[in-house]
């Protein structure tokens, strides 16, 4: 079971006191930044209301939830709960048919959603499955004591409808909706060490037609000379014939053994490829041999240098160990959600084992986006890109030749909740 810590017990503590306080709460956001302990957060809120005297719900009547498709993220996530909660974690593919008919017709319930951005959409899996159960009406939420808590790094088109009656002065919607900050714990390092620290470097492209051979002899000659020890270094791949592009470009064709155009010698260097093979998420060789379960890899430094090349895994629901990692270089995109960029290898590479040396590659515009939207207490002229938000302009009351943005949500299964909540309370 995890170790529960302050900051976790904090933010557990936040969100039963706003269910204590107003009896017609249906839906609380918790923020946290990436590998500040969300896990820890959500195990704690369990506890606090399994041991709360006037707001109870049974363990059986807690579930775990999220719109992620991924076993990795199930295996994770129920590793890391208790055992009577394990028993009710569900990713996507599940949801259907596994939790619908476990809490259909139920009362009295608490339904955490981990990674609340993913498949947040009015067509998606989320809002379909809270269709068939009647949980898209706030009336029915609260009459049947059904309690909705929502945890993320990057809530995107959620967040700006959980907040969207309180920037139009809607109060009724505070009633019914609200949202809490998960603070890290002491020694955190995220996103806002790292830029301050100059450890996030702009990510460049590894394979096709954009693809310069200089960015592969600069990043070697940076591993050499920052790095005394040998270090594993992550890099994500395209899925498909392209992951083979980025490591020929890497290590050439190696006929006979010899190294050829590529710009990383075998002396000194070696690589293998992570695809979750198996459902333990295996680390294999070049000739498709399992080298180790990735965890237990990373646990102990590698001999020499170590590429591990990553098909477009290892997103939000992954957690490193970081000790011996040296660089974390994210797929290079041409149109960077900021999302999917916070939530990949930069994501993976905070919390509280950090080795203090990492370099991160990856789009600097979203860290700076992600950076504006927390520094402002998630103001919506903050830019932020992703699939459920969109950037909307409107004239100025002084001059009709400026114009501000804003960030709004293009609908979420939250949205559709807070058009049934009444317009008087």
């Amino acid at each position: 079971m995890t170790e529960i810590f302050p900051n976790q017990r904090a933010v557990a503590k936040q969100v039963i006191h706003e269910f204590e306080k107003n009896s017609k709460l249906a839906v609380c956001l918790a923020l946290g930044m990436t590998q500040c302990g969300k896990t820890g957060g959500m195990i704690a809120t369990c506890e606090e209301f399994v041991n709360h005297p006037s707001m109870k719900i049974e363990t059986g009547n807690i579930f775990l939830i999220t719109g992620y498709s991924s076993l990795e993220w199930e295996l994770q996530t129920k590793a890391r709960f208790p055992g009577e909660l394990a028993k009710n974690v569900f990713h996507r593919n599940k949801l259907a048919t596994q939790f619908v008919p476990k809490v259909k017709n139920a009362r009295d319930l608490l339904i955490i959603i981990d990674e609340v951005q993913i498949a947040s959409g009015q067509s998606n899996t989320i809002a379909a499955v809270f269709s068939m159960l009647g949980f898209l009406d706030v009336k029915n939420l609260v009459e049947k004591n059904i309690k909705i808590v929502l945890f993320s790094a990057t809530p995107n088109g959620i967040l700006y409808d959980s907040i969207d009656g309180e920037q139009k002065g809607n109060e009724t919607t505070g009633k019914y909706m609200t949202s809490v900050i998960m603070q890290p714990g002491p020694n955190y390092h995220g996103v806002h060490h790292f830029y301050k620290n100059n450890r996030i470097k702009e990510y460049q492209p590894l394979s096709g037609q954009q693809y310069d051979k200089q960015t592969l002899v600069d990043l070697k000659d940076t591993i050499l000379s920052k790095y005394e020890s040998p270090r594993f270094h992550v890099v994500r791949t395209p899925t498909g014939i392209t992951q083979f592009e980025v490591i020929i470009n890497f290590f050439g064709t190696n006929e006979g053994g010899e190294n050829i155009e590529g710009v990383f010698d075998k002396d000194t260097f070696q690589y293998y490829t992570y695809d979750m093979v198996g459902l333990a998420g295996n680390v294999t060789r070049p000739d498709g041999s399992v080298v180790s379960e990735i965890d237990d890899l990373l646990s102990r430094p590698p001999e020499k240098h170590t590429f591990i090349f990553v098909k477009e895994k290892a997103r939000c629901a992954k957690t490193f160990p970081k000790k011996y990692v040296g660089i974390w270089y994210e797929r290079y995109t041409n149109k960077a959600m900021d999302d999917v960029i916070i939530q990949g290898l930069l994501g993976r590479a905070g919390g509280y084992d950090d080795p203090g040396d990492s370099l991160i590659y990856t789009n600097t515009r979203s860290v700076r986006d992600y950076i504006d939207l927390w520094d402002s207490k998630f103001a919506p002229t903050c830019e932020w890109r992703c699939n459920s938000t969109k950037l909307v302009e409107t004239p100025t009351e002084n001059n009709d030749d400026d114009e501000v943005h804003s960030t709004v949500s293009k609908g979420t299964w939250l949205k559709l909740i807070s058009t049934t909540i009444p317009k008087e309370v």
